[in-house]
């Protein structure tokens, strides 16, 4: 009918035209049009930077107050003089480990240091014994 109508000297009227397809300008479902979401790239990498920067400094910061904290600490323990009652339940244990001393006087046994022990116990097993029974030397 437009072919017919072209020639008899009518105007044509332009078809309307449809959204490009892969613009910013998009129809939605619902006939809306969609704007893609836009990423400002500048300002992301200046707080990306800013929040780094941050951290780092935190972290330095915190290293710092630690190890002040610690080594403050130590030389307050180190500042410390031994007590008194420690040295004397130490001197009372190094006494027991070397003194020779009774377990039971009327068993007859002995608390010997264990160095002692160990000579002694060292020199019975090298030292061959006789066998009653055949005559034979060991243990």
């Amino acid at each position: 009918m437009r072919d017919g109508a072209a020639g008899r000297g009518a105007t044509l009227k332009p078809e309307p035209r449809l959204p490009r397809q892969g613009r910013d300008d998009q129809i939605g479902v619902h006939g809306m049009a969609i704007e893609k979401d836009r990423i400002d790239t500048p300002r992301t990498l200046v707080y990306g930077s800013l929040a780094t920067v941050w951290v780092v400094i935190a972290v330095i910061a915190l290293q710092g107050f630690f190890y002040t904290a610690e080594s403050s600490l130590e030389s307050g323990r180190l500042a410390k003089a031994p007590s008194t009652q420690g040295q004397t339940v130490k001197a009372e244990q190094q006494s027991k480990l070397v003194d020779l001393r009774w377990a039971d006087k009327q068993s007859g046994r002995l608390i010997i240091p264990i160095d002692d022990a160990m000579r002694v116990v060292l020199d019975e097993m090298t030292t061959p014994v006789a066998d009653s029974t055949d005559g034979k030397l060991g243990r």
